[in-house]
């Protein structure tokens, strides 16, 4: 086989490799896992439902204040993804403002603020959930949160647990 049949050969097999990759993607059904969300029963949902022994109708309850909680974040993370874009824009411009850019970050602030303020008086709600020794297991589980809810250090926190459940 000449050289440039195994190019051409080499080029189709590409071809055919990146359009099976693409159909895979494209036709792959996009769902959330059943058991607790984008990251299943590992997921901070499932870990929570677990710590504070919640009933089913709890858990139903508490399963619908996640979802609405996080349809109200994802309204802020959009305003800030918009306002950072805008701001990083910016950086190509050979003259900047300093009071665009002050209001830019303000914003970004204002809207991070409201986030965590969503967060406080979600979990204020998932604590009145919480019945008897539920409430208990609530206050221990809230020194946890952060790292809980901490994407970049969500995996320290998961080997702590695995630690604790083989004690």
């Amino acid at each position: 086989m000449s050289t440039k049949k195994k190019i051409t050969f080499i080029i189709i097999a590409l071809l055919v490799a990146n359009l099976g990759v693409l159909s895979f993607m494209m036709l792959k059904p996009n769902h959330r896992n059943p058991n607790g969300g984008r990251f299943g029963e590992n997921g901070p949902k499932q870990r929570m439902i677990k710590r504070l022994d919640l009933n089913e109708e709890q858990s139903k309850t508490f399963t619908d204040l996640v979802e609405t909680h996080q349809k109200a974040v994802i309204v802020y993370d959009e305003k800030i993804r918009n306002d950072k874009q805008e701001l990083f824009s910016l950086l190509s411009e050979e003259v900047t403002s300093p009071s665009t850019v002050d209001s830019l970050t303000t914003n970004i602030a204002a809207y991070q603020k409201e986030i965590e303020v969503l967060h406080f008086n979600h979990f204020k709600n998932v604590k009145s959930l919480c019945k008897g020794d539920q409430v208990e297991k609530f206050n221990k589980l809230s020194k946890d949160l952060c790292k809980m809810f901490d994407q970049k250090r969500g995996k320290p926190m998961m080997r702590k647990e695995k630690r604790e459940k083989k004690e």
